[in-house]
């Protein structure tokens, strides 16, 4: 974690005004990378697929099972554990041209545990990896048989799905078998050399084979992510470990994977003084700080373990450089301070959690306090909020966590950056991912959120959730822009409306949640919203899609229906300037418009009040004689509306 990439706009301190109108304070979720540049988290990023393809080895049987793909449209992936089938799977589907992200499939309903693999979450064009892998009994029993309808539902959207399959399962029925593709996993030392060559050593360190050691490690059919691990551990050391032979920094290689606890317990046997292993834990969760921040987060750390101070006086003390070079790290040209050995960093992490579960509190309220410290930078108090999560993710600690990412929602920034990152990470792990979503749902749903909270669960809604979930971000989205107490401010409308707009699917979605909740006592945020996701721009504007948005199956039947929920009951101030939009944006010369007009009036047919009010609004308009023409169809003047 020693590096940052960051996916979005970086705006932890604060807002930015960037000129007149309402000002919206977004903030992402940044993804983090090892120190050799491997992406952590967000395993279906557009970064990580590509990070992935140059290392990618393609194994035996892929060929076949890319163009089963491309002709059936969905297959079942076949393959021994460990032999990298849900990268094989990745790139299956990568390689697919598609305007839809990679992303996973695993339907969940919010109110309810079980998997549904429902036909209807998928959208068009989706390409879409569902991992059944570790599925047995009941558990594969049930997808099993949800698995042909949803694999039909994938072939009308003209989508592509991917499927892992347990391996070597023989129950799988006529109609399932047909479309298994078995892979052979790829030869592991070519996997390790191309991994290798991706680290982008110099042309002196890169080996040209691997020493017997290694071999007879890869003999011993490791899984593929374990062979991409020692090429990780083996730049590390050939970048750290000046003057030594590739086969030396393989056995090193090798040893810190096979152990890699044991350099850092030895290591901190040598120390023998409370402040020396505080400063070797604040290192290694701080990488690359400054000095400043460093030493003030490791005097926080003493605090907090009630450790006595040094009552030498300070110049007598010994200086920051030394003390760094007692516990194996340095100050660099930068100012930046960091171990001596890459990899070092994570395996101290582990090591202090691991030993000393009687901390973990302390830990927490020191990464509190730490975070708080005014020359903390952006890029450190990311890297400290994902040490401190992935410790308490590793340790069963979520729970934890989870408390404290909703208690920094409550703050002021920088702090909001800080929940966002924690929920984050724990968004993104496979164990804990789904009561993470859960938490955010309830959390969503909760009146009077601040600006602040709603901002952090709008970021992860639309950053993190929605890569795998789409519908459930914007379940939790729309909840937040009714319960938000400034959704201006806060900026959830757009983000709601912005992943909306991206999948026809979701858009009707949306629509038919906005005419439920104008029934009745209309809601002011679904007004709101409704106006927002339903002006001509949204409607009538290509962009960068295939077709506008209002030529889509099912469009106009919800877009009516949310109409007519709007007329029944809303006022014509909340209604009439969404009207006006679509009267001003349907000239009689283009007659691509003339839809405006007809959901417009069809919609007011019921309710004669509004028709009259929107034909005396729509004489102000160049469209007056084509809305006239159309409200004499309504009323029974001509046979039917569509023949006008």
């Amino acid at each position: 974690m020693s590096g940052t990439a960051f996916t979005g706009v970086h705006q932890p301190t604060g807002p930015v005004n960037t000129g007149s109108g309402t000002q919206h304070n977004v903030y992402h979720f940044h993804q983090a990378a090892t120190a050799t540049g491997r992406p952590l988290g967000q395993p279906f990023s557009g970064v990580y697929l590509e990070w992935l393809e140059k290392r990618f080895v393609r194994p035996l049987g892929m060929t076949t099972a890319a163009l089963r793909l491309r002709s059936e449209r969905s297959i079942l992936l076949d393959a021994v554990p460990g032999s990298g089938r849900e990268a094989t799977a990745k790139m299956l589907l990568r390689d697919i041209d598609g305007r839809r992200a990679v992303r996973r499939f695993l339907a969940e309903d919010d109110n309810a545990d079980a998997a549904i693999l429902a036909g209807d979450r998928v959208s068009d064009g989706d390409r879409l990896l569902l991992d059944l892998s570790d599925a047995r009994g009941e558990s594969w029993e049930g997808s099993r048989k949800q698995l042909p309808g949803l694999m039909e539902s994938v072939r009308e959207r003209r989508a592509y799905l991917v499927v892992l399959v347990p391996h070597g399962m023989v129950q799988l029925g006529d109609e399932l078998a047909v479309h298994r593709s078995p892979i052979t996993r790829p030869d592991a030392v070519r996997v390790l050399m191309r991994a290798i060559r991706e680290e982008r050593l110099p042309a002196a360190g890169e080996p040209d084979a691997p020493p017997e050691s290694v071999l007879t490690f890869l003999a011993e059919r490791p899984p593929l992510r374990e062979v991409g691990r020692l090429a990780e551990l083996f730049a590390d050391a050939r970048r750290t470990a000046a003057g030594k032979t590739p086969a030396h920094c393989f056995s090193a290689a090798l040893e810190s994977l096979r152990h890699p606890g044991n350099a850092v317990v030895a290591h901190v046997s040598k120390l023998k003084r409370g402040d020396q292993r505080a400063l070797l834990l604040t290192t290694a969760m701080l990488p690359g700080a400054r000095t400043d921040v460093l030493h003030h987060a490791h005097r926080l750390l003493l605090r907090g373990v009630a450790h006595p101070g040094d009552e030498r006086p300070l110049l007598e003390q010994e200086d920051l450089s030394e003390r760094l070079h007692d516990i194996g790290a340095a100050v660099g040209a930068d100012g930046a301070v960091s171990f001596r050995r890459t990899n070092f960093a994570a395996a101290v992490r582990d090591h202090f959690w691991t030993n000393r579960p009687d901390l973990w509190d302390v830990y927490s309220d020191w990464v509190d306090a730490a975070l708080r410290l005014s020359g903390m930078t952006p890029a450190s108090r990311d890297e400290f909020v994902a040490g401190f999560a992935e410790q308490a993710l590793r340790n069963g600690q979520e729970k934890p966590l989870r408390s404290r990412a909703w208690q920094w929602a409550q703050e002021e920034p920088p702090m909001l950056q800080a929940s966002i990152q924690a929920l984050g990470h724990g968004l993104n792990d496979t164990r804990t991912g789904h009561d993470f979503r859960r938490a955010v749902y309830h959390w969503s749903k909760a009146p009077h959120l601040t600006v602040g909270a709603t901002q952090v669960l709008a970021a992860v809604s639309a950053d993190v959730i929605a890569l795998s979930h789409p519908d459930q971000a914007l379940v939790r989205l729309h909840h937040l822009a009714r319960n938000t107490v400034d959704a201006r401010q806060s900026g959830v409308d757009l983000q709601l409306v912005r992943l909306a707009r991206e999948d026809d699917r979701l858009y009707r979605k949306l629509l038919r949640r906005l005419a439920a909740g104008l029934a009745g006592q209309p809601r002011l945020a679904d007004v709101r919203l409704f106006r927002a996701c339903t002006t001509s721009a949204v409607l009538m504007e290509r962009g960068t899609r295939p077709h506008r948005l209002i030529d889509t199956a099912g469009t106009l039947e919800v877009l009516a229906s949310a109409w007519r929920a709007l007329l029944a009951d809303a006022d014509p101030d909340e209604w009439l300037p969404s009207a006006e939009d679509w009267l001003a944006a349907s000239p009689p010369e283009n007659a691509q418009h003339d839809v405006l007009l007809r959901v417009l009036v069809k919609a007011a047919a019921a309710y004669p009040p509004e028709l009259d009010r929107l034909y005396v609004t729509a004489l102000r308009h160049p469209c007056a004689p084509r809305v006239r023409h159309l409200v004499d169809l309504v009323q029974g003047i001509a046979p039917d509306i569509t023949q006008g």
